[in-house]
């Protein structure tokens, strides 16, 4: 699910690359979109190993990743 959030943010930002160029308020709601994006991709990553070290059996990965 978060995927698809990053997939859907991503467009949007692209969405508003193009539609408003390159201007100060653009930069301003791109850069928002961008940190959006981060952070949701570090979760994703941070869940996919949380998983994996669930799958494996490993306390003290699934420890550190909980």
């Amino acid at each position: 699910m978060t995927f698809m959030i990053i997939l859907h943010l991503m467009l949007i930002r692209q969405k508003h690359i193009n539609l408003m160029g390159n201007t100060d308020i653009a930069a301003q709601y791109l850069g928002i979109a961008a940190m959006l994006i981060e952070s949701y991709a570090l979760s994703t990553a941070w869940n996919i190993g949380y998983l994996i070290a669930y799958i494996l059996k490993n306390p003290p990965a699934h420890n550190f990743f909980y």
